[in-house]
């Protein structure tokens, strides 16, 4: 991950679209706003916690951490 970027990485969703995800993985705020998987209980996630770029990307767009990524899409 390069300086320039953001931790956590920003999502494309509307905030409406955050909020109703979180809700729906039982968080009464917005998982979006902190580096927490939406999945499970892993917090203060960290770039060097995923295996790579995509992983990354993926965690931007789900909030899911690598091992919940890993047995959703393997």
């Amino acid at each position: 991950m390069s300086e320039e970027q953001t931790w956590p990485p920003p999502s494309n969703k509307s905030e409406s679209m955050q909020r109703l995800t979180s809700f729906l993985f039982g968080h009464e705020d917005n998982v979006y706003e902190r580096a927490d998987c939406a999945t499970c209980d892993a917090t203060d996630l960290k770039p060097s916690d995923f295996t790579d770029a995509l992983s990354i990307r993926e965690f931007g767009i789900s909030r899911m951490c690598q091992k919940c990524q890993d047995e959703v899409f393997s």
